[in-house]
């Protein structure tokens, strides 16, 4: 079926409850994709003016919890539960659409998602579909099916110069196709007065410069780093100036803080099991800490996936750069300073030296890819012999170094 766009541009309304509703669902089904019905009311306008459209949301009726990658459902006879709940619903005649979640993944209609929208869309006037993230990003679009006359006039043509006095040749026939006509929503958040004004205010306010002259102490009134006191003797004691010079901490304090951090990250992490590592990258490879297959069975789900699916690789590879650190900290429940990092990325390197035979070369030579150039090397600005006596190397260093090394190393041999 032909997809037509309209340029213009209709309004969806986010409500309130709907956005408490995403947030819980994300925060509860985590970095997998679900779906549901999406009930929806008409507050102005008209479809066939699309540019004067708007709509509002009014309640989701989750259906399915999928996979990373997919997720679908048919409406059944519980919709009927729906109902008995909201006798609003039918009473205000609310329509009825999908939405479903891309979790870490960018918001975007795929192929698969136009698919959905052209064949939902011949079921009803007018059919909405609305797609979230983890980012808080949404898209939405209106699908109406048409049918469009379109005139089609055969001539036939002989060969050696034989005519039969045009008998062949027929009137223009109109026949009836089917396009499907499309059109974008402009996203609203759903807030009232008071929170619009208060955001606006603030974010006028921020186009000027404000320079506080903060005492010299480094931490007052129990806040530390460079937010300071929220009323401390300086108080009232600023100036607006186009442009001016960061407030810079001392050296001294700079260095201890960096070395406290170190110190803490060196003292969270221990070095994982190799069962734990595995752990860890089948969680990374199904965007899904909660996973429960076992590595090699993911990495081969991916590799089929990314080589038979040509819009595949163009957001999965992004959704895992995304989800390094996020799932490591809900599988491990802490996080790792930068040098730490390092050392942990070596070992998925080394587990992942294993899988170079399983005839899924692409997916784990990109995945290598993906966790080098995660690392920041230059992120790092603790002074190198911060933890060394005289010439003497520490331990600590001796690890990150180590690391380092390592981890070059490897991908240069990998």
């Amino acid at each position: 079926m032909q997809v037509d766009e309209f340029k213009a541009t209709a309004k969806l309304i986010v409500s309130k409850e709907v956005q408490s509703q995403i947030m819980y669902l994300h925060h509860n089904v985590g970095n997998v994709e679900w779906s549901g019905l999406l009930f929806y009311s008409i507050v102005s306008g008209s479809v066939e003016e699309p540019g004067t459209l708007v709509l509002k949301t009014e309640k989701i009726y989750l259906m399915d919890i999928g996979s990373a990658s997919y997720t679908e459902f048919n409406p059944d006879e519980s919709i009927m539960d729906f109902y008995d709940k909201y006798p609003e619903a039918e009473a205000n005649n609310w329509k009825w659409g999908m939405i479903h979640t891309h979790h870490n993944m960018a918001c975007f209609f795929s192929g698969t998602d136009m698919d959905e929208l052209t064949e939902n869309s011949g079921s009803h006037n007018f059919y909405l579909s609305l797609i979230v993230n983890h980012a808080s990003q949404f898209c939405a679009k209106i699908g109406v099916v048409v049918e469009i006359e379109e005139e089609v006039k055969r001539k036939y043509k002989f060969s050696r110069g034989l005519t039969f006095g045009g008998l062949f040749n027929k009137e223009p026939e109109v026949k009836l196709v089917k396009h499907l006509l499309v059109t974008n929503c402009d996203i609203i958040y759903e807030q009232n007065d008071f929170e619009v004004s208060r955001y606006e205010k603030i974010k006028a306010d921020k186009t000027k410069v404000v320079v506080r002259h903060h005492s010299s102490h480094v931490n007052v009134g129990g806040f530390s780093g460079k937010q300071g006191s929220m009323f401390d003797e300086d108080y009232g004691n600023e100036m607006y100036l186009d442009s001016y010079e960061p407030y810079k901490w001392p050296d001294s304090y700079k260095k201890s803080k960096q070395s406290a951090v170190k110190h803490e990250a060196n003292k969270v992490y221990l070095t994982k099991s190799k069962n734990e590592i595995k752990k860890y990258l089948a969680c990374l490879f199904s965007l899904d800490s909660k996973n429960t297959k076992d590595l090699e069975a993911i990495i081969r789900e991916v590799h089929v996936e990314s080589t038979t699916n040509t819009t595949f690789d163009a957001v999965y590879w992004d959704s895992v750069h995304l989800s390094i650190k996020d799932i490591y900290f809900q599988m491990f429940d802490h996080t790792l300073y930068v040098s730490m990092y390092n050392k942990f990325f070596a070992q998925c390197l080394e587990v992942l030296k294993d899988y170079k035979n399983i005839n899924c070369d692409i997916t784990v030579d990109e995945m290598v890819r993906t966790l080098d150039e995660y690392i920041d090397r230059e992120d790092e600005e603790i002074p190198e012999k911060a933890h060394t006596f005289g010439n003497v190397e520490s331990e600590v260093d001796k690890q990150i170094r180590e690391a380092k090394e390592n981890i070059d190393k490897f991908i240069e041999d990998f």
